[in-house]
């Protein structure tokens, strides 16, 4: 199939945090917007904790900006404390030359949870585990954890609390309470003989993802300074836009959080940075990444499935909100064509 042209619609879906009440996230919002519309050009963030609340259930992050251009956020020595495991810190839409420098972003309570192993199946099918104090239990919440009903265990050293050498994910097919704060786990495979684990072995676990900074459809952004502990996926995440952005920042293990006794075995409930769809791609240097439950850096555009079509034209399911397809997509962009074999099978221009 080869197309020298064809139109391209779809329908793009958006969700935007609205702030209510007086706490530190609405102080900072107004502190910002305040010193970008007297025209100064930085706003400075004084030194300090910060605890931010969710606006809403639904909100994607504590913070939102949109339109600023070729302004600059101060945060050294400011820590920012995201008190809703599954709302980011901050969000920035259509965004140009916008400098983000310092403070240190930490969700607490963690986004994940972790535990130690009390009991290998005689099957070797299943693992018990017991959370540790001060970590979520509510495993059965989809709104936090497993909205399949299955995912992974990390397993860890007890001795280095690195990721045990020789051990891969263990995959679960699903779950049961026993008890309070006690999971069983029913495994896909059964363990080999031989496999590295036993009873004590720490385990962790990612929650929900969601971005702790989110940057859509903006350019010439700049990170630089910052820090993200305990993040609840996607540390930083570029997404649609124009690009050429830079980054210099670090992704490590947070201290002990409230309530707890064991120090966080995750860094991140996901990637350390993720790049999706953007135009000019992006410039890290100098960053650490350490601890993240899945990619250091991915960088990639997008794909969606042929469902109809003739002549020029083409039918594509595209989601709401998608970023190649949506609201990047724009009349020249060049889109290579697959077959179910995936060999390519032709290309057409928009």
């Amino acid at each position: 199939m080869i197309l020298a042209a064809f139109s391209l619609w779809c329908v793009a879906g958006i969700a935007l945090a609205v702030l209510s009440g007086d706490d530190d996230g609405a102080r900072l919002q107004r502190l910002i917007l305040d010193a970008y519309q007297a025209g100064t050009g930085k706003a400075v963030i004084p030194p300090g904790t910060y605890r931010l609340r969710s606006p809403a259930r639904d909100a994607e992050a504590s913070l939102y900006f949109k339109g600023l251009k070729n302004f600059t956020i101060e945060a050294a020595g400011a820590t920012f404390v995201c008190e809703d495991r599954v709302t980011g810190w901050g969000r920035f839409d259509d965004c140009d030359g916008v400098t983000i420098w310092g403070g240190t972003v930490r969700h607490d309570p963690a986004p994940f949870s972790q535990g130690r192993i009390t009991a290998i199946g005689a099957d070797r099918l299943s693992v018990d585990v017991r959370i540790d104090a001060g970590y979520a239990a509510d495993l059965s919440d989809t709104a936090f954890f497993f909205p399949s009903g299955s995912g992974w265990l990390d397993l860890f050293d007890p001795a280095t609390r690195e990721w045990k050498r020789g051990a891969a994910d263990l995959d679960f097919a699903s779950f049961e309470p026993l008890g309070a704060a006690s999971y069983r786990f029913t495994l896909r495979e059964a363990l080999r003989p031989g496999y590295p684990i036993a009873v004590g072995d720490p385990v962790a676990w990612r929650g929900v993802i969601a971005p702790d900074l989110l940057l859509q459809n903006c350019r010439k952004m700049r990170v630089e300074g910052a820090t993200f502990q305990s993040s609840s996926g996607f540390c930083v995440s570029e997404y649609a836009g124009e690009g050429d952005n830079f980054y210099r920042y670090t992704v490590e293990r947070a201290p002990v959080p409230t309530g707890a006794k064991e120090l966080p075995l995750l860094a991140s409930n996901a990637d350390a940075f993720h790049s999706n769809s953007v135009r000019h791609g992006p410039t890290l240097d100098g960053c650490v990444f350490s601890h993240m439950d899945d990619d250091g850096v991915p960088i990639h555009g997008g794909q969606t499935l042929v469902v109809g079509g003739g002549g020029s034209s083409v039918v594509l399911a595209v989601r709401k909100g998608d970023a190649a397809f949506g609201i990047a997509g724009r009349p020249g962009d060049v889109l290579h064509f697959y077959d179910e074999a995936g060999a390519l099978a032709g290309e057409g221009t928009v």
